[in-house]
């Protein structure tokens, strides 16, 4: 994920995540709304003022902001290898579990988190507990990079199959399809929901060939 990516997605999910209206940061920062907008849908970059505001605003700064933290980095891996895996719900929530909270939230991983604790819900079929995390990435899906997108893509579309709601699932299916994925584990995690969810319309043989490639 490349820097406008990351800060637009990171100032965005936790305005969201803390409910708070753009309006307030405006006038809480006072930076212009309109400046707010572009920064968090990535059209413009904050300089090193700005950022100091927005980061000070939700509780970090840019040095822990920027860390590299190699245990968040190492746990956030695990959680995307058992999702991956579909390894049990009791070994993927405590991973979850072991993540220290108030830390990640401050830092550049938060997206991810809050992307695969999503992910972590829908594969035990937990809908109730998936449905806020859900309703918050809608708002900022976009935010995110294609391969990223996809695995939300992929799991929201099975998480409207378990909640009936056919229209949506169509839709991001559709959302699905038009994503450009290269990562391997994405893409097999991409071929194998395909195969498993719409088996008349996707050729084992197609994928199978992809794989000798």
């Amino acid at each position: 994920m490349n820097k406008v990516q990351n800060i637009s997605l990171f100032l965005k999910l936790n305005r969201i995540v803390e409910k708070i209206p753009q309006i307030n940061v405006s006038i809480d920062t006072k930076l212009d709304a309109s400046l707010i907008s572009r920064f968090e849908s990535g059209n413009r970059i904050p300089n090193a003022k700005q950022m100091n505001l927005l980061l000070n605003y939700f509780g970090t700064d840019v040095e822990t902001y920027s860390k590299e933290f190699p245990i968040i980095s190492k746990r956030l891996s695990d959680l995307f290898i058992a999702i991956y895996e579909a390894q049990p719900y009791e070994v993927r929530e405590r991973i979850i579990e072991a993540i220290p909270k108030d830390l990640i939230k401050k830092t550049h991983y938060f997206p991810y988190l809050y992307l695969f604790t999503f992910c972590h819900y829908v594969n035990a079929g937990k809908t109730a507990e998936a449905c806020s995390y859900y309703e918050t990435l809608t708002k900022v899906v976009a935010n995110y990079d294609e391969e990223m997108q996809a695995l939300f893509y992929m799991f929201s579309t099975l998480y409207h199959y378990d909640t009936n709601c056919i229209d949506l699932q169509l839709n991001d299916f559709r959302k699905l399809k038009s994503c450009q994925v290269t990562d391997k584990r994405i893409l097999a995690l991409l071929h194998y929901f395909l195969l498993s969810t719409y088996p008349e319309r996707h050729s084992l043989k197609s994928i199978l060939l992809h794989y000798q490639k």
